[in-house]
């Protein structure tokens, strides 16, 4: 190892000791740790307990309907947020890589889901149960909350399918559309819903005592408190990624350049040619097989060629019969690059899918994507210059077979047909 090789593998281990230290002293600043929330949880529940040991009764009604309103008033409170743009988001993030979902998430999104079904339960209870509970009121309340079940099982499925997502959204201009229109929806139905809850308090339909109001915000608290526990865990795992890095150079179990690599996705992410490096791992190990057969084939034309070319007269039953086999083998051959012709066209359209989807998120990945497509253009058009040399000596060897050897024509003229 050379002494500037030295100095960079020196330079990449305090980078990596700084970053590993820089985000333990971040993951242990004061804040809503775990213990936080369940000493809070724990004081909540307390409260709500002593509440309860006392001679007055609270209308169990009264107190979801808190609890209920609280929660919609949440989620549309997460709207606005959303659609209110923000100058500074995103600043410093890298506009073309993409991230893998947190795996704290699933859990989150779990218990969202559960909390989310529970309060449609709780719309149609309502509906029942509460007298003039407005039509339209109802219909927008099943609608804003079916609205986030259905965001929340989207993000539950690509969570569990791995799909990676871009660290600054960009979408396309008919995406960016939709995606308003989702949320401005939303914001209408949720508008709409809390407003006719609170109408309907107002109207003293339902009259909430102090007792109630106070036990319902202890139970919308205690619901906040355990969406905060599955996200209040450091990113632990990426710490150690960092660190095994760093080991690892130290020790000698890995090189500069790969360790560089895998730092640079580390902390700022994937590329467009990472997440899809499988398929075009199989596209290009396609392209190459589809290569080596095409040097068989035209080994074997030349020795068709050569046997033709022979001034002989005639060819003995031992020589007709090699020609056969050779001209058996390239029909077996050319089938099986028709086979993996149909098998490429499979690929790259899955490709071109899989493209689409990560550039309709993020335009910013188009350039990669031209790349991509641009580099396997090239191989593939390397390999139909192959397919139109193979295919124009071909056709001239046919016609220089022999009619007079039916046989042997007879294999030629299988091999042209496939």
């Amino acid at each position: 190892m050379t002494n500037t090789e030295h100095y960079d593998v020196d330079r990449l281990i305090h980078f990596l000791e700084f970053e590993v230290e820089s985000r333990q002293a971040a993951a242990s600043r004061p804040g809503w740790t775990l213990w936080a929330i369940v000493a809070a949880i724990s004081y909540l529940a307390w409260s709500f307990l002593a509440l309860m040991d006392n001679n007055l009764k609270p209308d169990w009604i009264s107190v979801y309907y808190i609890f209920y309103l609280f929660s919609l008033c949440f989620d549309l409170f997460l709207i606005l947020i959303i659609l209110i743009p923000n100058p500074n988001k995103n600043v410093l993030r890298y506009n073309k890589r993409l991230e893998p979902f947190n795996v704290q998430i699933g859990p989150f999104l779990f218990f969202v889901l559960i909390r989310q079904i529970a309060l449609l339960y709780t719309t149609y209870y309502f509906s029942t149960h509460v007298s003039n509970f407005n039509t339209i009121v109802k219909i927008s309340c099943f609608v804003f909350i079916s609205l986030s079940v259905f965001q929340i099982l989207l993000s539950q499925l690509m969570y569990h399918l791995n799909v990676p997502t871009p660290n600054t959204p960009n979408v396309k201009f008919l995406s960016k559309i939709i995606g308003y229109l989702f949320y401005l929806f939303g914001l209408l139905s949720g508008s709409i819903s809390v407003f006719g809850l609170i109408n309907i308090i107002y109207r003293k339909i339902l009259l909430p005592s102090i007792l109630d109001l106070r036990m319902g915000l202890i139970i919308f608290g205690i619901s906040m408190l355990f969406l905060l526990i599955f996200m209040s865990k450091p990113k632990s795992i990426l710490i150690m990624q960092l660190d095994n890095i760093r080991k690892n150079i130290v020790i000698g179990r890995m090189s500069l350049l790969e360790a560089r690599e895998q730092t640079d996705i580390i902390i700022f992410g994937f590329k467009l040619n990472h997440v899809l490096q499988n398929i075009i791992k199989d596209i290009v190990a396609l392209l190459n097989e589809m290569h080596m057969n095409f040097v068989d084939l035209n080994s074997e034309l030349k020795i068709i060629e050569k046997y033709i070319s022979d001034e002989k007269a005639e060819h003995n039953d031992e020589e007709r019969t090699s020609m056969k086999a050779i001209l058996r083998s390239i029909a077996g051959r050319v089938k099986y690059l028709k086979d993996s012709q149909n098998k490429l066209m499979k690929l790259k359209k899955k490709l071109h899918i899989k493209m689409a989807f990560y550039t309709g998120m993020n335009k910013d990945l188009n350039e990669d994507a031209i790349a991509i497509v641009d580099d396997l253009k090239r191989k593939e058009n390397e390999l139909s210059t192959e397919i139109t040399r193979f295919s124009d000596r071909f056709d001239n060897i046919y016609k220089m077979i022999d009619e007079g050897d039916p046989d042997l024509h007879e294999s030629a003229q299988q091999s042209l047909a496939l």
